[in-house]
């Protein structure tokens, strides 16, 4: 059975399919190489002789691209839940609420044939949903600023907290006029949330910017992802790690990382799962997708 991870670097797939530590002799971790595409094969007896309870697999470039499954990733997925191994699908993407995402891989044919049912919600880890958690879990009650996009404000409306920034915000007049007259800002802000936004412009990093500069303004990003995972090897489409470096750079402050490989993720797995994948038997399977975006603090 083809486990179908994709685009994958080659340390991560030593690292958690084959046994490697995925560091050299001094205990660092490898120097990067460039992403290769590869294949690895999991036959059905394989699977049954991994040592695990539960398997995490990242979605883009792993189990599906675009609207595409990587053949043999459903296969895979599926035969661990019918061994009665835990399966969570967890992704950085955070356009999406987890109703969203739980339909795309009804859709892609994920689900567990033992019990005969599909993906559920619970089995969805995404940014969007971590953030509303974290959120929520901190007891916020003020309203959100958010450069991102609807899967963010969906999520944090589930938990009852007020949201704005969604969407086209245009540049209608000069830097000037912006500074002395037009740029309104809501008093009630206490949150900015920094994630993919495909509307990104000058006038939403400033607004993002002018609401961190104080320093009781919590700052959120959703994940650092360089990168969108492309089948195109001559077009680079920017990931959200360009635009929450760039909003660091002009609030002068880091933002809290909610995605991978942050510190955050991985608890929220273990604490909200019981999963122990940082156990040194090693009771968890990791299918990464690319190095830099899931190995660990």
């Amino acid at each position: 059975m083809d486990l179908g991870i994709g685009k994958v670097e080659i340390e991560e797939v030593h690292r958690y399919l084959c046994g490697g530590r995925g560091e050299n002799h001094e205990g660092n971790p490898p120097s990067p190489v460039h992403p290769t595409e590869i294949r690895t094969s999991i036959s059905p007896s394989s699977v049954v002789e991994l040592n695990t309870t539960s398997a995490l697999a990242t979605e883009a470039g792993v189990l599906w691209l675009y609207d595409h499954g990587i053949e043999g990733s459903a296969e895979a997925l599926n035969r661990f839940q019918h061994l009665g191994k835990k399966v969570f699908y967890v992704t950085n993407n955070s356009t999406k609420t987890r109703d969203e995402f739980v339909a795309k891989c009804e859709k892609l044919g994920f689900n567990t044939t033992k019990a005969q049912r599909d993906v559920a919600q619970d089995e969805i880890l995404s940014t969007s949903y971590l953030t509303a958690c974290y959120l929520k879990d901190l007891g916020f009650n003020k309203k959100v600023f958010i450069v991102g996009s609807i899967g963010i404000a969906k999520e944090l409306e589930a938990v009852g907290i007020r949201h704005l920034g969604v969407g086209p915000d245009p540049v209608l007049t000069d830097l000037g006029s912006l500074v002395s007259q037009d740029l309104k800002l809501d008093p009630e802000v206490g949150a900015v949330v920094v994630g993919f936004d495909l509307h990104f412009n000058f006038l939403k990093m400033m607004k993002a910017a002018s609401y961190t500069n104080n320093p009781d303004c919590v700052f959120i990003a959703t994940n650092t992802d360089e990168r969108f995972p492309m089948d195109a090897a001559n077009i680079v489409v920017p990931g959200t790690g360009s635009i929450v470096a760039a909003v660091e750079t002009c609030a002068g402050r880091r933002a809290f990382k909610i995605g991978k490989p942050s510190a955050y993720i991985c608890d929220a797995i273990m604490k909200r799962h019981q999963v122990q994948y940082r156990h040194p038997s090693g009771k968890a399977l990791w299918v990464p997708d690319t190095f830099s975006s899931n190995r660990g603090d």
